[in-house]
């Protein structure tokens, strides 16, 4: 394939005349074109050749929507149905182009007009990104994702996202990916509600195939986004804080509700507005988590006028939305579900500025002891939480691990009101072991941020209180003293011996109650432990103590590896060692029997 005519193809452009080709839609002769001109593409080209390519691409395919729009008239054909024949071509189309480009970033990078913005070069290559960036707009996911690679390419490099060549089209591309990821529910396609039913059938062929784009798309944008906030974020913060005001004005109480549950009249999965805030959930996340340092910071010390221009927007803009999320107060379980997804990504915003987070820790707090029971269930006299009351407690709990991970330093000041409301929901009858265990994690997150060691060893052992005293307790060491006691404890002996114990209300309950007392004081000390653990080695001597105590008859400094250590030395790092001889003759009463 040669790209000028030569003596060696005779005079002939075959490039020319595979663009010609594009106007013809008889026997699928466009996408063969296509197909022809991608494999080119893949191909090493010379600077002269690939510019001379792109710069002739735009108005060939220019020239083949005009045919298009003729033979369109020509045939009485709607605009729906002339989108489904040309979505083979549109999405090879949308393909070959980002090869070509893809392929051949090295031309863009070597060339100082280009990254500066100016000469004919840059012209062409603008013009270039402009229909790649029109071509987002398709209402098919599928010509969207085709692209998505070539985008991630352009930011990641250096020089490219560095350069103002991308700035003029971010915008729309960050609309484009944003638009897709929200979910598209297939009965609605299948039933022809939906506004383009036609064209996603001929998308994808099942919903199944769909969920699995769907999947890695996301998959892929997480990367995208997050270039996008570091390379633009004056545009990323606009993008996501009117997205969601958008959102709030439109769905906030849950219209238009459809798809309810019959039971109680609560939004589900597939409600619209559900699906909505669920679309924006990974956007905000990925957007806060990309944007750089010098954005967000309250001290603007150092930064030139046009960077503190930018950290003034995007402050305003973030200050602005975390205030819109935390006043937000929604009544449907799948919305505050949303909600605590979208708290949950604020955490990257709260480690600059946290004057919203303990609005935002107390509406996850809340959220942790959140009760719908399903209706006339009960194992063993017990009510039973709904699936989805169930799903927003782990949710919530999961955030709350995710922002105590994160600013532990900004909600040192609050532990003791944080201790006394977290022993306010651990004294509910209500709170299940997983909402428990989570409550522990928060707070030994927080409690490693304490710079005193013996305050924060001695709020860590408080913290456990609860499981130290059932691992110490008589009940724990009998069912554990033997292998027998063991059985008893846990009803297989009385079941040998009485077979109806089995169904017995009564002594079920006890059985459980103690087995799960056991277990979950376990949990508790392993979750806390490992969280200490962590915090421990990311300290400055990175978890290894220099003792200041006297070893035999030498004072002196020393590390571990030169002599005994005291363990009030090891608790100056880690606030879990005290508690270890309280908890290692049970422990090895465990691994006995």
């Amino acid at each position: 394939w040669i790209l000028v005519g030569s003596p060696a193809n005779g005079g002939s452009d075959f490039v020319a005349a595979l663009f010609h080709l594009m106007r013809e839609d008889v026997a699928k002769i466009q996408v063969l074109s296509v197909r022809c001109l991608e494999q080119l593409a893949t191909r090493k080209l010379e600077a002269d050749a690939w510019m001379k390519f792109i710069t002739a691409l735009p108005p060939a395919i220019g020239e083949a929507n005009e045919a298009a729009a003729q033979q369109q008239a020509g045939r009485n054909i709607n605009q729906m149905n002339l989108l489904v024949e040309q979505l083979p071509f549109h999405r090879g189309l949308s393909r070959m182009l980002a090869t070509l480009l893809s392929a051949h970033v090295s031309h863009v990078t070597t060339d100082k007009d280009i990254l500066k913005g100016q000469g004919p070069k840059y012209q062409a290559v603008a013009a270039y990104l402009n229909l790649l960036t029109e071509m987002l707009a398709h209402p098919s996911g599928r010509i969207c994702g085709e692209q998505i690679n070539l985008w991630v390419t352009l930011l990641r490099d250096p020089q490219t996202s560095k350069a103002e060549v991308l700035t003029p089209f971010l915008e729309r591309v960050l609309a484009a990916f944003m638009k897709h990821i929200v979910r598209i529910r297939w009965e609605d396609v299948e039933e022809e509600r939906h506004q383009f039913s036609s064209l996603i059938e001929a998308s994808w062929t099942d919903g199944e195939e769909y969920d699995a784009w769907l999947c890695d798309l996301r998959s892929k944008c997480s990367q995208l986004l997050k270039f996008i906030g570091n390379t633009e974020p004056k545009i990323s913060a606009a993008s996501v804080h009117s997205r969601i005001q958008e959102l709030l004005s439109m769905h906030g109480n849950g219209e238009p509700r459809n798809h309810l549950n019959p039971t109680n009249n609560q939004l589900t999965q597939l409600s619209e507005a559900v699906l909505q805030f669920e679309g924006v959930t990974q956007p905000l996340d990925n957007i806060l988590q990309g944007l750089p340092e010098w954005s967000i910071r309250q001290n603007t010390t150092g930064l030139d006028a046009k960077k503190l221009a930018t950290n003034t927007e995007v402050r305003a803009r973030l200050s602005d939305l975390a205030q819109m999320i935390v006043v937000w107060t929604p009544t449907d379980t799948w919305l505050k579900f949303r909600r605590s997804d979208m708290l949950g990504a604020l955490k990257h915003y709260w480690a600059h500025e946290p004057s919203t987070l303990l609005q935002g820790v107390d509406g996850l707090l809340q959220y942790l002891n959140v009760e719908e029971w399903k209706p006339g269930d009960a194992t063993n006299g017990e009510r039973r939480l709904t699936d989805d009351v169930a799903g927003l407690r782990k949710r919530s709990g999961i955030a709350l691990i995710g922002v105590s991970k994160k600013v532990p330093h900004h909600l040192v000041p609050w532990l003791a009101q944080l201790s006394e409301r977290a022993k306010a929901l651990l004294s509910s009858n209500s709170l299940h072991p997983p909402q428990r265990m989570h409550l522990y994690e928060f707070l030994s997150c927080v409690a490693t941020a304490v710079e005193d060691p013996v305050a924060r060893a001695n709020f860590i052992a408080d913290v456990l209180a609860n499981a130290l005293e059932i691992m110490e307790s008589p009940t724990t060491k009998e069912s554990l003293r033997s292998v027998e006691s063991f059985m008893t404890m846990m009803g297989i002996a009385q079941a040998a011996s009485n077979p109806s114990s089995a169904t017995d209300a009564t002594h079920v309950k006890q059985v459980s109650d103690t087995f799960v007392g056991i277990f979950s004081a376990l949990n508790q000390l392993l979750s806390v432990g490992k969280r200490c653990n962590e915090a421990a080695r990311k300290r400055h001597n990175g978890g290894i103590p220099v003792v200041t105590s006297t070893v035999g008859s030498i004072p002196g400094n020393n590390f571990p590896d030169e002599g005994p250590v005291g363990i009030n030395d090891l608790a100056v790092n880690d606030p879990f060692v005290p508690l270890w001889p309280r908890i290692l003759p049970t422990l090895v009463r465990v691994l006995d029997v």
